[in-house]
């Protein structure tokens, strides 16, 4: 699927139990067996970088480590049906390249299980950002140790660059509407940077919850151009400042990451190698988890999900996930043949979610494994009140309603009509999401 820039805004919200498998490969060259899961599930932070020892292990040279504990080395073979478009942070707008850059590029500020910002040993914040009174101003320090996989150190600039690239319109940036509150992004020094707002907008915490760009290579480049920069899309060009290394990315085919053996973090990486298969849909890639050719992957098809259990050799994990579905409005007109953006009214909007039989999709699809939400908060954050936002159910003689009052009426084809312009949208996804296909 082609990346279309949007603005967006909230219809419906689904939060997902999700599925995740992972299990002993036939590849000689693995270095994981059926025991090894995500760190969020051997008891570390939710948070930390994938097979990572949490930072106070208590073993030293003189100590013997246990079993479990992790061993340098080896390789891990995660599938994916979706290639990425590109790890720069500033253009990260799907699932693939977001879980890839996971591995590449440390965020400035993490979130732990109760959607809290926190700051790890692997975040490029040195401690939590320090709040003006007023609500207004936002002081980040860096840790000085934090720097790049060419030598440079991470540094307000890169920060500055990307927040005020980000803002820029000419930049085409998906992540604009997270920035829209910012006045200005000041450097105070190379490790201090400080952010002044509009107004007060306490969500803004999160929009720190991100990763940022290199300034000392993107710096002189035209807004206009930086989307098409080898950066975030050669592994050769592309320098990074997480745990691990891009190292080779074959299209339509895999990615590969080796261990940063200059990884600046306190807490290093275990795993030598990672790479990241991909297959046409999440079928054909639970296939390939079934025979051995991968060790994991996040999410297996609820049609499917009891013949990967029923093997010894894999570990399944189904517990509510860190993310939830969503329908995003686009508002941005030069997507639309005739330049005329359908959703502008806010009863044309309504219409469409009370149109949406969220319900069916929670019992027909995920077969009464996903939890319905009013609002972009997670049931864990604290930010979450399951009354405080509004509940559009399903209702399509309101829908009509509501789109009568906007003034759409059926044309000669029965298809309706404002104003000239045909109420006929897209509704784009990632290819093979087989979940995403049904609904």
């Amino acid at each position: 699927m082609s990346k279309t820039k949007r603005l967006t805004v909230l219809l419906s919200i689904m939060a997902l139990a999700g599925s995740m498998a992972a299990g002993c490969s036939n590849n000689s060259n693995s270095g994981t067996n059926n025991t090894d899961a995500p760190a969020a599930n051997n008891g570390q932070n939710a948070n930390q970088p994938a097979n990572e020892a949490p930072a106070n292990s208590g073993t030293d040279a003189a100590t013997t480590p246990s079993a479990d504990a992790p061993v340098d080395g080896g390789a891990l073979t995660v599938g994916t049906f979706s290639d990425i478009n590109s790890v720069n942070p500033i253009y990260i707008a799907d699932t693939a390249s977001g879980d890839l850059a996971t591995f590449l590029n440390a965020n400035l500020y993490d979130v732990d299980r109760s959607n809290n910002l926190v700051v790890e040993p692997w975040s490029l914040a040195a401690e939590l950002p320090t709040i003006s009174a007023d609500g207004l101003t936002y002081t980040v320090k860096l840790k000085p140790e934090a720097k790049w996989s060419d030598g440079q150190p991470v540094t307000a600039d890169d920060v500055k660059f990307t927040y005020d690239t980000i803002k820029n319109p000419d930049a085409g940036s998906p992540g604009i509407s997270m920035v829209d509150k910012v006045d200005t992004i000041t450097k105070i020094d190379d490790q201090t940077v400080e952010f002044k707002l509009k107004q007060v907008y306490a969500p803004f915490l999160y929009s720190l919850n991100a990763s940022v760009a290199p300034y000392h290579i993107l710096k002189d480049v035209p807004p206009t151009e930086l989307e098409k920069n080898p950066y975030g899309i050669d592994p050769a060009k592309t320098v990074t400042n997480g745990p691990w290394t891009w190292t080779k990315w074959e299209q339509g085919q895999y990615l590969t990451m080796d261990a940063n053996p200059d990884y600046w973090g306190s807490v290093k990486p275990h795993i030598k190698t990672v790479t990241f298969k991909i297959y046409a849909d999440q079928n054909t890639q639970t296939q390939a988890l079934l025979k051995g050719d991968i060790d994991l992957v996040s999410s297996v098809p609820l049609t499917i999900l009891d013949t990967v259990k029923a093997k010894d050799n894999l570990n399944v994990v189904s517990e509510p996930g860190p993310s939830y579905e969503f329908i995003q409005f686009n508002f941005k007109a030069d997507n639309f043949p005739d330049k005329y953006v359908l959703f502008q009214s806010q009863k044309t909007r309504q219409a469409i979610a009370t149109a949406v039989n969220r319900q069916g999709m929670v019992d027909n699809i995920l077969k009464g494994t996903g939890t319905l939400l009013n609002a972009p908060f997670l049931p864990t954050s604290w930010a979450y009140d399951a009354n405080a936002a509004v509940n559009y159910t399903y209702d399509t003689e309101q829908a009509k309603k509501l789109l009568a009052e906007d003034g759409w009426k059926p044309g000669k084809d029965g298809i309706l009509e404002k104003d000239g312009h045909r109420f006929s949208f897209e509704l784009q996804y990632n290819a093979g999401n087989a979940r995403r296909e049904q609904v």
